[in-house]
This record gives C-alpha cells, sequence and structure tokens, in this order.
C-alpha cells in the first residue's frame, strides 16, 4: 500500500513541477510583454517631446513626415502588445489554475498516505495487543 502512494506521490510531484514550469514560461512571457509595452509607451512619449522641441526651433517636414510615420508605427505596436497582453493575461490564469489544482492533488495524495499510514500503524497496534493478550491467557491458563 505504500508503494501505490509513494508513487501516486512522485506522479503529482512531476505533474505540479511541468505545471510550475509552464506557469513560470507564461509569466515570463507576460512580463516581457509589459516591459515591451512600457519601452513602446516611453519611446513614444519621448518622440513626441523631441517633435515639439524641434517644432519650436524649426523642423524640415519630411523629418516631421518620418516622426509621424514612427509614432503611428508606435501606436500601431502598442495596439499588438496589448492584444497579446490580454491573451497572455488569459493563459497566465489558466495556468495558474492548472498549478493550484497540481497542488491541490499533491496535497490530497499526501494527507491520504498519512492517513492510510495511521491505519497501518493502528492496525499493527490492534494485532500486537493482541498477541500480547493472547501470551497473557496462555500463560494464565498453563500456571494452575
Amino acid at each position: 500500500m505504500a508503494f501505490r502512494f509513494e508513487t501516486l506521490l512522485r506522479v503529482k510531484r512531476i505533474k505540479e513541477n511541468l505545471a510550475l514550469q509552464a506557469f513560470a514560461k507564461v509569466q515570463r512571457y507576460h512580463l516581457l510583454l509589459l516591459e515591451h509595452l512600457s519601452h513602446n509607451q516611453e519611446s513614444s512619449n519621448k518622440l513626441t517631446s523631441h517633435i515639439l522641441q524641434q517644432m519650436i526651433h524649426g523642423m524640415k517636414s519630411s523629418d516631421l513626415w518620418v516622426c509621424q510615420n514612427y509614432l503611428s508605427f508606435l501606436d500601431h505596436r502598442k495596439r499588438e502588445i496589448s492584444q497579446q497582453l490580454a491573451s497572455s493575461f488569459v493563459e497566465l490564469n489558466r495556468e495558474r489554475e492548472k498549478l493550484l489544482q497540481a497542488e491541490k492533488e499533491l496535497k490530497a495524495i499526501g494527507r491520504l498516505k498519512e492517513i492510510e499510514l495511521e491505519r497501518q500503524a493502528n492496525s499493527e497496534k490492534i494485532q500486537e495487543m493482541r498477541f500480547i493478550d493472547e501470551i497473557a491467557i496462555t500463560k494464565h491458563g498453563s500456571n494452575p
């Protein structure tokens, strides 16, 4: 019986480790997307302030056109990253649920193993007490 629980515990630990790795992978990707979004926003703000500075001092229309195209690109990229963030958030929650489920299963199997070990210990204790009782009865019965 103990072998069965040990095997189940190993399987559940492996499952939990795999769930943890998957969760960590999705979490790293989500954090990377947040970093990209922040960097994109920072670049957009810097470029906007640069355009304003250049416009005060005079700016060529071709330079303004290039900056406008780049700002447009940054805005488009920001929307793409936001969509990816939304989907990665859903995936992150899904992986979190899988991890929590794997942890619950591992704890449940661990608790079942403890209960089974307690039952075995109680059973052995009862058998030992019966054996001692039998020895006492036999000893008492042989002495007149």
